[in-house]
């Protein structure tokens, strides 16, 4: 009895060895929710200033990372919306349909292996009207999700600390 378990145990090992082996892609979720947005150093807003923020992929847009990893850059954007969405708000921002258009891409996701972490990076590229500006976020731990969670709200607060997107807002 205990012989046709252990051919069933190896089958079953292997064949979870060779799916891996595969090129099983995993894609990495993201969390807005994970961390907070530290943006104390960003002014207040002018009473009345309406912010649109727009996912600049219209679609699910997949990037491969090394490994047997890949991104989904329209998830990733989206968390960034909302990352940034919430950060405006506090700062006095009514975010909706019909104010001061800002196109977010997430971009360039790249996530390093060490011993026993993860190091994940993400780069945002907004466009102000005419302008553009970027901003770069990184983080490392044990959790893939998380880290990458925490590179899209230090690309946010990166943001945040850009005087142009400052101008674009308060400008009239």
């Amino acid at each position: 009895m205990t012989r046709p378990f252990v051919r069933l145990s190896r089958a079953a090992v292997l064949l979870a060895v060779l799916g891996f082996a595969s090129g099983c892609v995993f894609t990495v979720a993201t969390d807005p929710n994970a961390y907070p947005v530290a943006a104390d150093d960003f002014p207040a807003l002018p009473s009345g200033t309406k912010v649109e923020i727009v996912n600049g992929f219209a679609a699910s847009y997949l990037a491969r990372m090394d490994g047997n990893q890949q991104a989904d850059l329209h998830e990733f954007t989206q968390t960034a919306i909302v990352v940034l969405g919430r950060a405006l708000e506090k700062k006095g921002a009514v975010v909706g349909a019909g104010g001061k258009k800002i196109v977010l891409e997430a971009t360039g996701p790249k996530w390093t292996q060490g011993f026993g972490f993860v190091r994940a990076s993400v780069s945002l590229k907004a466009e102000l009207g005419a302008t553009r500006v970027s901003g770069w976020g990184e983080a490392a731990g044990v959790d893939v999700s998380r880290d990458f969670s925490a590179a899209i709200t230090h690309a946010v607060e990166a943001l945040l600390r850009k005087p142009e997107l400052r101008d674009y807002l308060t400008r009239p």
